[in-house]
């Protein structure tokens, strides 16, 4: 465990730059609600109900008030907070254990069950915009033993039980995660291989909004790195910095309360050798974390093998710079990776592995599986860089060369 992990890297040839890809038909892809699909989901949910059931039982209480908007897109597959504005409004679940309620304003329940929950065996409770959603909560609570997901008087809490419930994702979830990862990538690749020479951050990154949102995926967040500024700042934000020679372009989507997150580095001409030796041990590092995370390890296993495949290409403190990643899922971060947080990967979880080394900044999507964790956010028409890891075969985005 003291030695650093091999590595064995061989880049694909460099891809050309091609003409803009038409989104005019994104949505084509979004899978009609069939009756078969629809009986689908109400099973998913059926079944998550039942385990809510068990842990009311465990709790002794009656019912469940679901406030926390990760929980209740868990539940639904969809973010019913999306679009409302006000958190005092957001939509919220009741739930005993054989029978479910929506609680939504009256602005929104008809929206919500048109979207996203007709035909699933919702019941509504609705308030009025004048009367507000504490005064029916209330209600509901009225001569009942309530658990909650949220800190609420009089409630038995239950938040970090349902955490650990939404982490691990169905097969289901997995497939869903997969084709977000897909379009996130799309919208990424697409604007690197098209963007031109002095633009700046800002319009490349409202390319990649336009093209998240026409495939039905909702930006959570954007970065865009002109010429080296992920060296500097490495969450870099959008400024108005003109982009010259190269860009670092990182997002994450959010689509049926479901995130993934990804980045990719283009070069407007010949990559420059220190870029390039950046590029290779960042690359390499996240190779040695995302090799370690598999199910029964520790969380430390991961940590230790970034640290020491950094420190073996001459990058020691490269660790420092950036949290090596995060649990994500039903929100963008669940769980934080830290040197004093202690858990074993679990098979299901997705996970955010990412890597800086000085310009350099690599961050793509797993999930934890039962050999390897597998990517979602694959490169669509990127070249990639294949890495050997202990027997495992990683093939991770590359840089894009543009002429």
């Amino acid at each position: 465990m003291n030695e650093p992990l091999p590595t064995e890297a061989v880049a694909t040839p460099t891809v050309t730059a091609g003409p803009p890809i038409d989104s005019s038909s994104a949505f084509d892809h979004v899978p009609i609600a069939t009756p078969d699909a629809r009986e689908a989901r109400r099973a998913e949910i059926e079944a998550k109900q039942e385990l809510i059931g068990n842990l009311l039982t465990d709790a002794g209480a009656d019912g469940l008030l679901m406030l926390d908007p990760a929980n209740v897109a868990w539940l639904c597959g969809a973010a019913l907070h999306q679009g409302v504005t006000d958190s005092g409004e957001w939509p919220a679940l009741f739930l005993v254990p054989t029978q479910r309620w929506l609680v939504a304003g009256n602005a929104d329940s008809q929206r919500v069950f048109d979207a996203h929950l007709d035909g699933l065996g919702f019941q509504l409770k609705e308030w009025q915009w004048h009367g507000g959603r504490e005064k029916l909560l209330s209600e509901l609570c009225v001569n009942r033993r309530m658990a909650s997901d949220r800190l609420v008087a009089d409630c038995v809490p239950l938040g970090p039980a349902l955490r650990r419930l939404r982490c691990l994702l169905t097969e289901a979830e997995r497939g869903r995660l997969r084709d977000l990862g897909a379009d996130v990538v799309h919208a990424v690749e697409a604007v690197g291989r098209s963007f031109a020479a002095g633009q700046t951050e800002a319009e490349t990154a409202g390319q990649v909004a336009h093209r998240l949102l026409r495939r039905g995926v909702t930006p959570v967040a954007i970065g865009v790195a002109a010429d080296g500024r992920a060296g500097r700042h490495r969450r870099p934000g959008v400024t108005d910095t003109v982009v010259r020679h190269n860009c670092v372009v990182v997002a994450t989507g959010c689509r049926n309360g479901l995130h993934a997150s990804t980045a990719r580095t283009v070069c407007l001409g010949p990559k420059g050798p220190t870029l390039r030796r950046q590029f290779d041990a960042a690359t390499r590092v996240m190779a040695a974390q995302v090799a370690a995370s598999r199910p029964g390890l520790p969380l430390t296993t991961a940590l230790d093998a970034g640290r020491r495949t950094a420190t073996a290409t001459g990058f020691e403190h490269a660790w420092r710079d950036l949290a090596p990643g995060h649990v994500t899922g039903w929100q963008p971060v669940e769980r934080s990776f830290g040197p004093v947080v202690a858990f074993n990967f679990e098979t299901g979880w997705p996970i955010v592995w990412q890597a800086a080394v000085g310009e350099a900044l690599c961050v793509d999507t797993f999930v934890v599986t039962g050999d390897v964790s597998v990517s979602v956010t694959p490169v669509e028409v990127w070249p990639m860089k294949r890495i050997h890891v202990h027997g495992q075969v990683l093939d991770l985005p590359d840089i894009l060369v543009r002429d």
